[in-house]
């Protein structure tokens, strides 16, 4: 007896369960519905495809969602970061390993902001914008080989070479802060 009441109540449960979720997915707008084939996976929440994830609603280049994965501000705060780690390390053969590292960060941080433009500036035409834009490429690219020679420098354990690229890419940073942040605080490093 109590076997056959828990099952009637287990179905009585399921039957409500599924009579509300039909009922939901069938006033869901079509875009809202699951629109898979036959034997696919649904797209989880931060994966590939899924919500928030690369390719996903609001996810990197989805719908929606921000282009390229990093901000500008986020890209320059991560070569920031790293070139002062760098700066720290570089004398220290013993954490060459770090450094490295810290050298290969600061090269994301730089292809990450290649592939965004500079905050528009008052008073430019779209030409002046255009070739604002060019100029900003153009240094983050020179800011690119100088980190590859950096590297190299240090795989090479010639720490004055090192040292001599280090300061070359200040010296990118000082000018494009210079060009490209004429209004903020130019403290640099």
């Amino acid at each position: 007896m109590f076997q056959s009441v828990f099952t009637k109540k287990s179905f009585v449960r399921a039957a409500v369960c599924a009579i509300a979720g039909i009922g939901v997915y069938s006033v869901m707008p079509a875009s809202a519905q699951d629109q898979r084939q036959p034997g696919e996976r649904p797209a989880l929440p931060g994966f590939p495809g899924g919500p928030g994830g690369p390719g996903g609603p609001g996810g990197p280049n989805g719908p929606n969602g921000r282009q390229g994965g990093m901000s500008l501000e986020g890209a320059m705060k991560l070569m920031e970061r790293s070139y002062k780690t760098i700066a720290r390390q570089i004398d220290d053969a013993s954490k060459d390993e770090s450094t490295l590292k810290a050298v290969s960060n600061l090269e994301t941080g730089a292809a990450a902001s290649k592939a965004q433009l500079p905050m528009k500036m008052d008073g430019q035409s779209a030409e002046e914008q255009a070739s604002a834009n060019v100029e900003f490429r153009k240094m983050l690219h020179d800011v690119l080989k100088s980190s590859i020679e950096l590297e190299e420098s240090l795989l090479a354990g010639k720490r004055d070479e090192a040292k001599a690229a280090l300061e070359k890419i200040h010296q990118l940073e000082e000018a494009g802060h210079k060009k490209f942040r004429p209004d903020e605080d130019k403290g640099g490093h």
